[in-house]
């Protein structure tokens, strides 16, 4: 009975309300329709839920394939969440507070048999007046509960809806550009003779005219790591979008170069397409970047760049190079460098520095071996590569054998290019095996840039037959090239595909 009069109760205050402004409709309505809207609040809640499910699923398949999900994607499903969570935390509590029924249409039937006794028995006006106000408290208690919850899920389900409709996205993710392990510089030392060499690098290749910028020395001086060092100081300060690095050596690979270039971008670049169709999309690509640096290391000759597909000055100013070089006239004349730097020896004190921590060892504690170790460092020409291989290979030598060192440097010239093949010979008599020695005359002569071409290789030589099971002579070949690394002689792989290589002192 209270159920029918309550709704009898709503309609009479609708036909009131459509004589009203919108706003009252409106309200009726939250009153009126409240448990239509309890309905089509828990229908786009789970809209919602579906296509939170849906999105987070494309998101893990974008993970999955090492790829970098958009900032949009992951704060809508956030939210998404959140809301889900807050409308299921309100329809607990809805439950709670809506209005029962039945207690209320037994206090209304109670009520009416009084009322119709009181009528019947000539009530006074004032107790008749009475009556109706405990109706209204039979009554208003429901109305109030219904106008308020009903008035809540038209507010959470506008929520859900908007939030709905903001989840179109036009990707999910997009292909992570992992920054280049080349340009990870391993036992960097910071030289302040070069802090000003490196400081016009830096403001020549942020100046808007500059498209090409050189660095020349010797083989082992150092530039590879300056260049590196320039490269990631850019990137950090966000100078530059792109930095790629390619080797580039005595007889550059055009394919190789344009596959290396190509693959920061995701382009994809087919051998079975000609050279010059290749080198088209990637110049085009090039000119579509607003700041990207190529490094063209170790160049000895003429690259003609327009073969590679890297556009003219004129035709892209967001595209600049820095290419490194032995000879300042392959940059200048050859390469059309704007800028060229040298890299100098270090200084005495840089280089024993260096020798010092490079061979983790305090010398002050044997002064005999401090006095042998500084002559040591100094015929190392004060060459970076130098030191480093030097100071590695004695580093837990006897005292004898520092001098052996120290006295089969001093046949060759210190600062000529044979003193630097002398050294790194010397190096490798003092390899710990002779495993190590005929590994590192292998991979020499044979050009070899993989554990694979190593493995096979070796076995044809005999050099792993003592090893019975192919899993254990590989793990031979890569102990080995990991303690030449450790060694100096061999350096991270340069290239795609290149597990290690040499250093072009010891080529």
């Amino acid at each position: 009975m209270a159920e029918i009069i309550l709704t009898i109760a709503i309609e009479g205050v609708k036909c009131v309300a459509t004589c009203l402004s919108p706003s009252a409709g409106r309200r009726i309505n939250y009153l009126r329709e409240y448990k239509s809207n309890f309905e089509t609040l828990k229908t786009e809640v789970e809209k919602l839920k579906g296509k939170r499910t849906s999105i987070q699923y494309q998101v893990d398949e974008a993970k999955n394939k090492v790829e970098e999900v958009e900032e949009n994607v992951l704060k809508w499903l956030e939210k998404a969440e959140e809301i889900e969570e807050n409308v299921q935390k309100w329809l607990e509590r809805a439950r709670k507070n809506m209005p029962n029924e039945d207690a209320a249409a037994a206090a209304a039937a109670g009520r009416t048999r009084e009322d119709e006794e009181e009528n019947a028995g000539n009530v006074r006006e004032d107790e008749q007046t009475a009556a109706k106000k405990r109706w209204l408290k039979v009554l208003s208690p429901g109305l109030k509960t219904r106008y308020q919850l009903g008035k809540e899920a038209v507010t959470q389900r506008e929520a859900v809806v908007k939030h709905l409709e903001v989840g179109e996205f036009d990707q999910i993710s997009h292909p992570i550009i992992p920054k280049d392990p080349r340009l990870c510089i391993k036992d960097f030392e910071t030289f302040e003779s070069r802090a000003s060499t490196f400081a016009n690098i830096v403001s020549s290749l942020s100046d808007p005219g500059v498209s090409i910028v050189g660095i020349y020395g010797m083989g082992g001086i150092g530039k590879t790591t300056l260049a590196k060092q320039v490269a990631n100081h850019l990137q950090t300060n966000k100078l530059y979008d792109f930095v790629v690095f390619v080797e580039i050596g005595q007889n550059p690979d055009i394919m190789k170069i344009q596959k290396e270039i190509a693959e920061k971008f995701g382009l994809q670049l087919s051998e079975q397409e000609s050279e010059s169709t290749r080198a088209g999309k990637l110049c085009q690509r090039l000119k579509n970047e607003k700041s990207i640096l190529i490094i063209l290391d170790n160049i000895w000759d003429y690259l003609d760049l327009q073969a590679v597909g890297i556009p003219r000055r004129d035709e892209a100013r967001g595209c600049k190079l820095l290419l490194t070089a032995r000879i300042v006239d392959v940059l200048s004349s050859k390469m059309d460098s704007q800028y060229n730097f040298p890299v100098g020896f270090l200084n005495d004190a840089e280089a024993w520095n260096m020798f010092e921590k490079m061979s983790g060892r305090d010398y002050t504690k044997d002064s005999k071996l401090e006095s042998v170790a500084r002559e040591v460092a100094n015929k190392c020409a004060h060459l970076p590569i130098l030191i480093v291989t030097v100071s590695r290979a004695l580093c837990n030598k006897p005292l004898f054998m520092w001098k052996d060192f120290l006295q089969q440097m001093g046949m060759s010239s210190s600062r000529d290019v044979r003193g630097i093949h002398a050294s790194i010979e010397l190096s490798y008599k003092y390899l710990e095996s002779e495993a190590l020695q005929k590994t590192l005359l292998l991979i020499r002569y044979a050009n070899l840039t993989s554990t694979d071409e190593l493995l096979m290789n070796g076995m044809s030589l005999g050099l792993f037959d003592d090893i019975k099971n192919m899993e254990g002579r590989r793990a031979r070949v890569q102990t080995l090239v990991q303690q030449l690394k450790d060694s100096c002689l061999l350096l991270d792989g340069n290239t795609t595909g290149k597990d290690f290589s040499m250093h072009d002192a010891c080529s």
